[in-house]
C-alpha cells in the first residue's frame, strides 16, 4: 500500500515538471554520465537483499543510501530504459532534461526519506530490466501480487503469483504468499480458499527454502513461518476430513500437521506453534506428550492454562489437565511454603535488629488457586532480596555504630593516656629552642640570647645582638627571632622580602620557609611574608590556628579542632591534608608535611623520595620535624630519636641518641637539644653548622620573667628621670648633689657634670 501511494505520489510530481522538460543541457548529461558508474555500484548493492525480504532491503538501502542519492541529487544519467514500467514516454524526455529539473527535484527531495523503500525497488528494476527482462516481469508480477492482497483482490494474486512462479519456480516468497491466500483469502467478493492447494504451495514454499536456511537468519526465520503455515493448513484440512467421516484420510492429514508445528517450533521459540503441536497431539491421543507440551507453554505463559481448557480439542482430556494444574501448583506452593518460611525468618531477624520491613507479606495457602500461588510464589521471590538487603543495611549501621564508638572509646582512651603522662606538654616548651636552616644552626639559650653556627654568606647568623628572644625559627637564607614583647626580628637574605615583619604585633609563633615568613596571631589568624609564587603566603582567611610550619614553597597550619590547612606548591601533594584529624602538631620539609597525631602516631603527604615519609610505623612519638630537609625525624616519648629519608651524610643516625628534648633538621644535617641544655649534631658539616659542642644553657625562656624584668627596667628608668627632674627643679647636680651654675649650661659647680 506504501508503495502504490509512493508511485502515485512520484507519477503525479513527474507529470507536473513533464512541460519544464525541453531543450537538452549537454553539460548537464555529460556530468550525469559519470555518476552512472557510482549509482550502478550503489544499486548492485541492494539487489539480491531486495529479492530476499523487505526487511533486509531497509538495512541495505539504508547502508547505500548515501550513494545513492548523491547521484539522484546531481540527476540522472541516461536512464532511457530505466522507467519502461509506465514512463516510456517520460524517460524518453528526461535525456532532454534542463536545470528546471533541478528545482523540480528538490521538491522532491523533501520526500526522499518517506520514499525509501520504492527508490530502491526502482533502482532494482534498473538493474534487473538492462540484464533480465524475464526476471523483472517476475518482479513486477509479485510486487502487483502483495499490493492486490492487501486490497483483498485475491484471484488477481493467485492469477499474478502462478504467472509469476512459472518464470521464477523456486521463488519460495511467492510459494509462501501464494499458500497463504488459497488458506486465508476470503472477504465479501471472493472465496479462493483451497486447503489442498494451501498445502500444495507451502510445501513447495518449504522446499525451496530449505537450502537458505543455515545460512541466512532471516530465511531461518520465514521457514518457522512456512511450517507453521502448512500445519494450520494440514490441521484445517483435518478437521475437514473428519466433519466428512474420512477418519483414516483425516489422521494422517493431523499427523503431518503435527510435523509441520514441530518444524516451526524447530526454527524458532514461538509459543504459538509449540501451543498448536500440542493440540495435534491432544486429538492423537499422545496425552503424555500433550501435558509435556502444556506444562512448558505454561510455565512461560500462564495465559495458556485458560487458553488449553476453552479449547475443544482439549476436551477429551479435560481430568488430564486439571491434575496436570493441581500437580504444577503443588509444585510451586512447595518452593513458595519455603520462601514464606524463610521471609518470616528475615523479618524477624531484621526486628531483632531494630529495623522493620513496611510491605503486606501476601499470605500463602495450598487452597488458594493456581494463579495465586504464582503470584505468591513471584512476589516472594521479589521480597527476599529486599529484605536480605535491609539486613545487610541494618547490620552494616549497627557495626560501623559500634565500630565508631569502640574507636572514639579507643582514641578517647589513648588521648587519656597521652594527657596522663604529659608527654606533649612535656616536650612541648622545648620546640622552639633550636631551629636548623639549610646549612646553618641556632640555638636559644635560657636568658633569651641566641648564637648560631653555619653558613653565614647573607647574615642568617648575626643574631648576637638580640635579646629577650623566647622562640626562634631558621631556613636557608634567614632566621627569625620572636620577641618577649610579640614582635619579630628576621636576619638574612630578603630578596623576596621574607625580613619585612617589622610591623607584626601580637605574634605568638613563628615559621620560616625557604624564601618566606610566616606568623600567628593571638587571634589565631596568620600573616606571612616573602615570595608568593605558588601561593604559600595566602594564609590572610585562616582562623582559629594554634601552630604553623613552613616549607620550601608550601605553609602548614594546625587548627584548634586537630585539622591541617595547607597552602603553596601542590606538584608532590604536600598540602594533600585536608582528611588529617586529631594532629598536636605539624612540620614541613621541602616538598612534603607530617603531622604527629594525638596518640602519639605519624601521618605524612607529598613527595616520598628516599623514604621521608614512611613513618606509619612509629609509635609514642612527641615532637617532629622535617622543615627544610629531604628527611623526617620523631622524637619518641623516652627521649630516643627516629628518622627517614635521604642519610648521604649520616644525617638520619640518630639511634644512640638519648636524653633528647627537642629536634630540628636541616638539608643534610640533624640536631639534638639535650635535657642537660647541650646538643648534638649529625650529618654533613661543610659550613661548620655542626660545630655546636660548646654550646650550654640552650633552652626555654620563661616569658613572664623577662617581661618582668623589663617591666622593672622600665619602672627603674622612669623613677629615675622623674628623680633627675625634681633635682634640676630645685637647682641641684642630680650625679652628686651639689650645686648647679650657669644660666643655660647648668654645670655642676662640684663635679663638672652636666644636668
Amino acid at each position: 500500500m506504501e508503495y502504490r501511494e509512493i508511485m502515485q505520489k512520484q507519477a503525479l510530481a513527474l507529470e507536473n515538471v513533464d512541460t519544464a522538460i525541453q531543450n537538452s543541457s549537454e553539460q548537464q548529461l555529460q556530468a550525469m554520465e559519470r555518476m552512472q558508474a557510482g549509482f550502478e555500484n550503489a544499486v548492485n548493492m541492494q539487489t539480491f537483499a531486495t529479492v530476499a525480504s523487505s526487511t533486509a532491503l531497509a538495512k541495505t538501502f539504508q547502508t547505500g543510501l548515501g550513494a545513492v542519492n548523491s547521484s539522484i541529487n546531481r540527476g540522472f544519467s541516461d536512464v532511457n530504459n530505466s522507467l519502461g514500467l509506465g514512463f516510456s514516454v517520460m524517460s524518453l524526455q528526461l535525456r532532454y532534461m534542463t536545470s528546471e529539473v533541478s528545482a523540480g527535484f528538490n521538491n522532491v527531495a523533501t520526500g526522499i526519506n518517506k520514499m525509501s523503500l520504492d527508490i530502491c525497488d526502482r533502482l532494482d528494476a534498473l538493474q534487473e530490466i538492462a540484464k533480465s527482462p524475464l526476471y523483472t516481469e517476475f518482479r513486477e508480477l509479485y510486487r502487483r501480487a502483495i499490493a492486490n492482497y492487501n486490497k483483498g483482490f485475491f484471484v488477481d494474486v493467485i492469477t499474478d503469483l502462478k504467472t509469476a512462479l512459472e518464470k521464477n519456480r523456486t521463488h519460495y516468497i511467492s510459494w509462501f504468499m501464494l499458500g497463504k491466500t488459497y488458506l486465508f483469502g476470503v472477504n465479501e467478493f471472493d472465496n479462493v480458499i483451497d486447503l489442498d492447494q494451501a498445502i500444495e504451495a507451502l510445501t513447495s514454499a518449504a522446499r525451496y527454502i530449505n537450502p537458505d536456511i543455515g545460512a541466512n537468519a532471516e530465511a531461518k526465520a520465514l521457514a518457522a513461518e512456512i511450517w507453521f503455515y502448512l500445519g494450520v493448513a494440514k490441521y484445517n484440512k483435518h478437521n475437514d476430513l473428519k466433519s466428512q467421516g474420512k477418519e483414516a484420510d483425516a489422521k494422517t492429514v493431523l499427523e503431518g500437521a503435527l510435523q509441520a508445528f514441530e518444524r516451526s517450533c524447530g526454527y524458532s521459540e514461538s509459543m504459538l506453534a509449540h501451543y498448536n503441536a500440542s493440540k495435534c497431539k491432544a486429538l492423537t491421543g499422545n496425552i503424555s506428550g500433550t501435558l509435556s507440551d502444556l506444562e512448558a507453554l505454561i510455565l512461560k505463559d500462564r495465559n495458556y492454562c485458560l487458553t488449553a481448557f476453552s479449547d475443544k480439542d482439549f476436551s477429551s482430556m479435560q481430568n488430564d489437565c486439571l491434575k496436570l494444574i493441581e500437580q504444577m501448583k503443588h509444585r510451586v506452593f512447595v518452593k513458595a511454603e519455603v520462601k514464606y518460611s524463610k521471609i518470616k525468618k528475615l523479618v524477624e531477624e531484621l526486628e531483632a535488629l531494630d529495623g522493620s520491613f513496611n510491605e503486606s507479606i501476601p499470605q500463602l495457602a495450598e487452597s488458594l488457586p493456581y494463579f495465586d500461588v504464582l503470584d505468591c510464589n513471584n512476589e516472594f521471590d521479589d521480597m527476599i532480596p529486599r529484605i536480605e538487603h535491609l539486613i545487610v543495611v541494618q547490620k552494616n549501621w549497627m557495626q560501623k555504630q559500634a565500630d565508631e564508638e569502640s574507636e572514639r572509646q579507643r582514641q578517647e582512651e589513648q588521648k587519656r593516656q597521652y594527657r596522663e603522662k604529659r608527654c606533649y606538654q612535656k616536650f612541648k616548651k622545648y620546640y622552639d629552642c633550636i631551629s636548623v636552616g639549610g646549612y646553618h644552626t641556632v640555638g636559644l639559650k635560657t636568658d633569651g640570647t641566641v648564637i648560631a653556627v653555619g653558613k653565614n654568606d647573607d647574615g642568617q647568623c648575626d643574631t648576637s645582638s638580640w635579646r629577650n628572644i623566647v622562640a626562634i625559627a631558621a631556613e636557608s637564607y634567614h632566621t627569625v627571632g620572636l620577641k618577649a614583647d610579640d614582635t619579630v626580628v628576621v636576619v638574612g637574605k630578603n630578596g623576596d622580602g621574607q625580613c619585612d615583619t617589622s610591623s607584626w604585633r601580637d605574634i605568638v609563633a613563628i615559621a620560616a620557609g625557604s624564601y618566606h615568613t610566616v606568623g600567628l596571631k593571638a587571634d589565631g589568624t596568620v600573616v606571612a611574608v616573602g615570595k608568593i609564587g605558588d601561593g604559600q603566603c595566602d594564609t590572610s582567611s585562616w582562623r582559629d590556628i594554634v601552630a604553623i610550619a613552613a616549607g620550601s614553597y608550601h605553609t602548614v597550619g594546625l587548627k584548634a579542632d586537630g585539622t591541617v590547612v595547607a597552602v603553596g606548591k601542590i606538584g608532590d601533594g604536600q598540602c594533600d591534608t585536608s582528611s588529617w584529624r586529631d594532629i598536636v602538631a605539624i612540620a614541613a620539609g621541602s616538598y612534603h608535611t607530617v603531622g604527629l597525631k594525638a596518640d602519639g602516631t605519624i601521618v605524612a603527604a607529598g613527595c616520598n623520595d628516599n623514604d621521608r615519609c614512611d613513618t606509619s610505623s612509629w609509635r609514642d612519638i612527641v615532637a617532629i620535624s622535617s622543615a627544610g630537609g629531604y628527611h623526617t625525624v620523631g622524637l619518641k616519648v623516652d627521649g630516643t630519636v627516629v628518622a627517614a629519608g635521604e642519610n648521604g651524610y649520616g644525617q638520619c643516625d640518630t639511634s644512640s641518641w638519648r636524653d633528647i628534648v627537642a629536634i630540628s633538621v636541616g638539608s643534610y644535617h640533624t640536631v639534638g637539644l639535650k635535657a642537660d641544655g647541650t646538643v648534638v649534631v649529625v650529618g654533613k658539616n661543610g659550613d661548620g653548622q655542626c660545630d655546636t659542642s660548646s654550646w650550654r644553657d640552650i633552652g626555654p625562656v620563661n616569658k613572664e620573667k623577662i617581661n618582668k624584668r623589663e617591666r622593672a627596667k622600665r619602672e627603674e628608668k622612669k623613677k629615675r628621670e622623674e628623680q633627675t627632674k625634681l633635682w634640676i627643679s630645685q637647682g641641684l647636680c642630680h650625679h652628686c648633689g651639689g650645686k648647679l651654675s650657669g644660666m643655660f649650661t647648668k654645670k655642676c659647680k662640684s663635679c663638672g657634670e652636666l644636668a
